[in-house]
């Protein structure tokens, strides 16, 4: 452990909390993400359900937008206001492209088709042709609603080889309906049905409503969908960032619902800094995916920014992340990176699919509720996976996925009741094998300490060599006293069970003590930030020591005190005298109290003093200390079965 002289204070804002209790959403927050056109309030407007929470909306046109009848085909639309737009054709669209290389910046609000034969289409946007590429489509798209036997994207549909390279803006209410028919059929997309294809997705999906009545529904808010279940081709969505999904609902009355906010069974690269909250599917014991449901490969990330999912469900069950695989193993690859933060407050189920935990720099991916179901947990070099108090993680191996580069992280919650004396943390599952070495950081949510505490946060009861895997705490974090890992502390005789405990050193002294306690009472270890802080007064004060003497010795060098006259040079004549000095040096130091430390320290003073007459000199100095202090641990008061090191740079003039 290492304490430095310099900090730094990170700072950051948002209305996204972290932790594991219910969000408080506030209709200002919702304002700061859709306005300035889209107001929200708690009375007033359009009302949206939010999960427990009702809010409502009022929609203002941008100045300059122009309101409109007519319906485009094949040209860029630019500054127009489509609403009020009623149709009961199953497709006409009040925007249609089918050739590429179009731009649409315009708004959608309260435009409905509804049909009653055939496959519903967007009531907004319509896209369709061979090898189309759109260039951008941004604007507010509101309450835009699409009604059939079948129903497909509330506010923009594209066939299967189109793509938009990016699109922008709010999606707001946006439903597909298809309960009002006799036959069998199902609803795509709330907001979005993408048969095709979007570059980069940039935008508020917020209330947005898929719903069937015994078939599947898929994608509240959007549809990453293929008419061929085996689509095999690339990820037809590349990324996903800085959008929110909240409050979307996919809903089928009697058959399968699939993915609260996201359906996806033709890939999507990359999801960054991209929230899911109280999104929805409701349906049939087979309904899966409250906030995303993924056949492909899956990538949600955090980089220099946070990514929270919260409040999603499944027929009221927590579940953020459906991965269905099948044949070959899928992955969910979920990462935190540059101080990133990914936080999952919701389960994650699936099945045929595997996690992997991938980060750097300080980055933290955060499981909080249950995780079941995989077949393979790995954690990455640099990457630290964060266990809350409520995670649940169980399945069937966990590994090291690096290649013998830094440790993986593993930090854990631990809550204390000295009182009752109880701790509780979160749990790892396995039924397979465990194996790897992990660095472990204790992270304390309170100061409690009691001798004896221990909690188990692993198990592996059929793993069968448990010397390749070595869990090791590094540090700890809100609590003075030191945790370590344990392997089968209970007396286990069969597979692995790992456990974090706080013992009594009960003599933690290294030298023979020449009056020992009868009883000494047991004292637990302390983190090597205590023995850092302990250690740091001392160290403060050997390393600038010797400065005042040094500056001393070089202003008095040479000089002669006369009793009554002053103090000058044994050579001075009388004019004004000049000296200019340097001075470098080393020490080293053993220093036993406070705390037990060994010392090497470099320094160098210069200074410049000039003598005006017999009884005045004047002058300035500088001086710099560059310290070095290596902390054991031991002690007789205070002991540490890790050290720490203290680098102290200081400046004096």
């Amino acid at each position: 452990m290492k304490l430095s002289g310099i900090a730094t204070v990170l700072m950051s804002g948002t209305f996204l909390t972290t932790s594991a209790n219910a969000l408080d959403i506030t209709a200002d927050q919702l304002n700061s993400l859709t306005g300035p056109n889209i107001s929200w309030s708690d009375s007033t407007g359009t009302a949206v359900q939010i999960g427990d929470q009702t809010f409502y909306y009022t929609y203002t046109a941008p100045a300059g937008y122009e309101e409109t009848t007519e319906h485009y085909t094949d040209t860029s639309v630019t500054g127009k206001l489509f609403t009020g737009e009623y149709h009961t054709e199953n497709t006409n669209p009040l925007v249609r492209i089918s050739s590429p290389g179009f731009t649409i910046t315009s708004d959608f609000v309260n435009n409905a088709t509804d049909s009653d034969s055939g496959t519903a289409y967007s009531a907004a946007i319509y896209i369709t042709g061979n090898n189309i590429t759109v260039d951008s489509i941004s604007g507010n798209f509101v309450n835009n609603s699409v009604k059939g036997p079948a129903a497909v994207g509330g506010a923009i549909y594209t066939s299967p080889s189109v793509v938009i390279d990016v699109i922008e803006g709010n999606f707001i209410n946006n439903s597909t309906d298809a309960t009002g028919a006799s036959e069998v059929q199902i609803t795509h997309g709330g907001a979005i049905d993408l048969h095709g294809g979007a570059n980069t997705i940039r935008a508020n999906f917020i209330g947005n409503h898929a719903k069937s009545n015994v078939a599947n529904a898929i994608g509240g808010a959007i549809a990453n969908n293929t008419v061929s279940s085996s689509y095999t081709g690339p990820d037809k969505i590349q990324l996903i960032e800085n959008s929110n999904f909240i409050g979307n609902v996919v809903e089928s009355v009697s058959g399968v619902a699939m993915g609260g906010g996201i359906y996806s069974n033709q890939g999507i690269g990359n999801i960054v800094n991209s929230n899911f909250l109280y999104n929805k599917a409701i349906g049939n014991d087979d309904s899966h995916g409250g906030a995303i449901y993924s056949t492909r490969n899956l990538q949600i990330t955090a980089d220099k920014g946070t990514s929270l999912f919260e409040g999603n469900t499944v027929n009221g069950e927590s579940n953020a992340i459906y991965m269905a695989g099948s044949g070959t193993d899928i992955d969910l690859n979920l990462t935190g990176t540059d101080n990133g933060i990914l936080t999952i407050n919701d389960g994650i189920d699936g099945e045929n699919y595997n996690i992997n935990i991938l980060g750097a720099n300080d980055g933290e991916v955060v499981l909080n509720n249950k995780v079941e179901h995989f077949n393979n947990l790995s954690i990455g070099e640099e990457a630290n996976m964060h266990m809350g108090l409520n995670a649940d993680i169980s399945g069937q191996s966990m590994v090291f996925a690096g290649t013998g580069g830094s440790k993986p992280k593993i930090t854990i919650d631990i809550e204390v009741d000295k009182d009752n004396q109880t701790t509780k943390s979160g749990m790892i599952t396995l039924d397979g094998e465990v194996s790897g070495d992990y660095n472990v950081i204790v992270n304390s949510l309170n100061a409690d300490g009691y001798t004896g505490a221990y909690t188990a946060f692993l198990t592996a009861l059929n793993d069968t060599d448990s010397s390749d895997e070595n869990f090791h705490v590094s540090r700890v974090i809100g609590n003075p006293y030191m945790w370590e890992a344990l392997l089968n502390y209970q007396g286990e005789t069969e597979g692995s069970t790992w456990y974090l405990a706080l013992n009594g050193n009960v003599d933690p002294d290294p030298d023979p003590d020449p009056d020992p306690d009868p009883d000494p009472e047991p004292r637990p270890d302390v983190t090597p930030e205590v023995i850092a802080g302990v250690g740091l007064h001392e160290a403060a004060i050997e390393q600038t020591r010797s400065v005042a003497h040094n500056v001393k010795g070089k202003v008095a060098a040479g000089r002669e005190y006369c009793p009554g006259c002053g103090s000058y040079d044994y050579g001075w004549d009388g004019n004004k005298l000049r000296n200019l000095w340097v001075l470098a040096q080393g020490e080293n130091a053993n220093i036993e109290k406070p705390v037990d430390m060994e010392a090497k320290i470099w320094g160098v003073e210069a200074g410049f003093d000039f003598q005006n007459d017999i009884h005045n000199t004047l002058g300035v100095f500088v001086s710099y200390r560059d310290g070095e202090y290596d902390l054991s641990g031991k002690g007789s008061k205070l002991h540490s079965p890790i050290g720490s090191s203290i680098d102290n740079d200081s400046y004096f003039a």
